[in-house]
C-alpha cells in the first residue's frame, strides 16, 4: 500500500511538473511569434543553439573539443542568413557567404585533438542541416507568400497548433486504444491507432483555422495538417533513431518533463520544411 501511494505521488507530481512546463513552452513560443520579428528571431534564435547543443552531444561529440562551440555557432549563422533572406534584409546570392561555413568547420576539425576528427567532422556539418536549416524554414513561413515583406505569424501559429494537437491526441489515443505498433524498434510507445486519433484532431483543428486565421483554403488547410501529421511523426522518429544510437532516454533535460528542446521540437524541425516545399510547389 505504501509502495501503491509513493508511485501515485511520483506520477502526479510528474505529470503536473509535465503539464506546467509544457504550458510555459507553449506560452514563450506564442508570445514570441505574436510579439514580432524581433522577438522571434532572437528567440529561435536561441532554440536552434539549444537543439545544436543537444544534437551534438547525441552525436558524442566532446563538450571540450573546439569544434562544438563553432559548430553551434555556424548553425545559428545559417539561422540568421535565412531570416534574412526571408524578410528581403539580403539578397539571394548573398547566401553563398555560408559557404566559408564548412571551410572554417573543416579548419577546426583538422587541427582539433580528437580521436574521431572525421566523424566528428561529418557530424557537425550535418548539424548545418538538420537542425540548423530545417529550423531555419520557418523563417520562410512568417513571411508568406515568397513576396510578403511584412512579418506575419499566423501561419506559423497554426501549424504549431496542428503539431500540438496531433501529438497530444495521438498520445492519448495511443494510451487508450493502441493496439498495434507503428515502429517499436524505435519508438515502443506509438500506435496506429494513436496516429490515426492525432490525424482526425489534427483535421478538425485544420478547419478551425481555416475559419481563424483564413490566408490558405478549406483544402490546403486539410492537406498542411496531414502533412504536418505525417512529417512529424517521421521526425519525431527521427530523433528516436538519434537517441537510440546515443542510447539515451531524452536529448536533455532543459525541460522539466519533457527532456531538452530537441525533445519538444523534433516533429517541427522536420513540419517546417515539408510545408514550405507544399506551398511552393501548390505555389500558395
Amino acid at each position: 500500500m505504501i509502495l501503491l501511494k509513493m508511485l501515485q505521488s511520483y506520477y502526479m507530481s510528474n505529470f503536473w511538473k509535465r503539464t506546467i512546463s509544457g504550458i510555459l513552452f507553449v506560452a514563450v513560443i506564442l508570445w514570441a511569434l505574436w510579439a514580432g520579428p524581433i522577438s522571434f528571431s532572437l528567440l529561435f534564435a536561441a532554440i536552434t543553439a539549444l537543439t545544436l547543443h543537444e544534437f551534438l552531444n547525441l552525436c558524442g561529440i566532446s563538450p571540450k573539443s573546439p569544434l562544438r562551440p563553432i559548430a553551434i555557432a555556424a548553425g545559428v549563422v545559417v539561422f540568421i542568413f535565412h531570416f534574412l533572406l526571408a524578410g528581403n534584409f539580403i539578397e539571394f546570392h548573398q547566401l553563398i557567404g555560408l559557404l566559408a561555413l564548412p571551410f572554417i568547420l573543416t579548419a577546426v576539425a583538422t587541427f582539433a585533438r580528437s580521436h574521431q576528427p572525421v566523424s566528428d567532422l561529418v557530424y557537425a556539418l550535418a548539424a548545418l542541416i538538420y537542425p540548423a536549416t530545417f529550423m531555419g524554414a520557418i523563417n520562410y513561413l512568417v513571411y508568406q507568400p515568397p513576396e510578403a515583406t511584412a512579418f506575419n505569424s499566423m501561419l506559423v501559429i497554426g501549424i504549431f497548433l496542428l503539431i500540438w494537437s496531433y501529438d497530444t491526441f495521438a498520445y492519448l489515443t495511443g494510451k487508450w486504444l493502441g493496439r498495434h505498433k507503428l515502429m517499436p524498434r524505435l519508438s515502443p510507445g506509438k500506435s496506429w491507432e494513436g496516429s490515426a486519433g492525432g490525424l482526425m484532431m489534427s483535421l478538425l483543428v485544420a478547419l478551425l483555422l481555416h475559419l481563424w486565421i483564413g490566408r490558405l483554403d478549406l483544402l490546403s488547410w486539410l492537406l498542411v495538417s496531414v502533412i504536418a501529421a505525417v512529417a512529424g511523426t517521421v521526425g519525431d522518429l527521427f530523433e528516436s533513431m538519434l537517441k537510440r544510437s546515443a542510447n539515451v532516454k531524452d536529448s536533455g533535460s532543459l525541460i522539466p518533463g519533457h527532456g531538452g528542446m530537441l525533445d519538444r521540437l523534433d516533429a517541427a524541425l522536420f513540419v517546417f520544411p515539408a510545408i514550405l516545399l507544399y506551398l511552393q510547389i501548390a505555389s500558395l
